[in-house]
């Protein structure tokens, strides 16, 4: 077999495979370093992760997942697979990497929420909660009182609070804009959102 040949590459690995040989992961890392064709690496990529044991070779996977981010002509429907692929592995901070990428190009509103959706879930697999805190502050920013994906939004930024005290000071904060503008829809929705959540009662009047 020649070792500069994906294909072949391929064949070799799926030969050590079913032999049980450790070696195969190696002939498949190969092939994926060899493969030109972006659609057939990323397939191989997610194999190399789904058979990955060691540390070595899930450093291999990122390694060509980070090769892919670098190509020229990445379009944001490619990053948001990457995105969703390195998840599922739990590979965390590249995801942010990706999804950081992918805000760049910058999307539609609806594609907007749902990579920051993404994105403050794997700050918070990070122990980086301020920061999901703040993207999800900045995205209800840019939706309507009565955005009904306001509401989706709110929830998720309220699930993501780690303790009771941070939900009492997110109240506490919502309750806070209530007052400072009781005519506002926004604080009135948004304060009564999260009063529902939590099963609680207004007492400020």
């Amino acid at each position: 077999l020649h070792p500069e040949t994906s294909a072949l590459q391929y064949l070799l690995y799926r030969y050590l495979e079913e032999a049980g040989d450790t070696a195969s992961l190696n002939a498949l890392s190969r092939a994926i370093s060899l493969e030109t064709n972006e659609g057939r690496k990323r397939l191989w990529i997610e194999e190399l992760l789904q058979l990955s044991d060691s540390d070595a070779t899930i450093t291999a996977a990122t390694q060509h997942l980070q090769a892919l981010l670098t190509g020229p002509n990445v379009t944001l429907a490619q990053l948001l697979d990457f995105a969703a692929l390195m998840q599922r592995y739990r590979l965390w901070e590249l995801s942010i990497e990706t999804l950081t990428k992918a805000l760049a190009l910058k999307p539609s509103l609806d594609k907007e929420i749902e990579i920051v959706k993404q994105l403050a879930l794997a700050r918070v697999e990070t122990g980086d909660r301020e920061m999901a805190d703040q993207d999800l502050d900045r995205l209800l920013g840019k939706l309507g009182a009565v955005d009904t994906k306001r509401r989706v939004v709110l929830k998720l930024r309220l699930s993501l609070l780690k303790d009771e005290s941070s939900r009492e000071s997110f109240l506490a904060r919502l309750r806070g804009e209530y007052l400072a503008n009781p005519s506002s829809e926004q604080a009135i929705i948004d304060y009564a959102e999260v009063l529902t959540a939590l099963d609680r009662k207004d007492d400020s009047a």
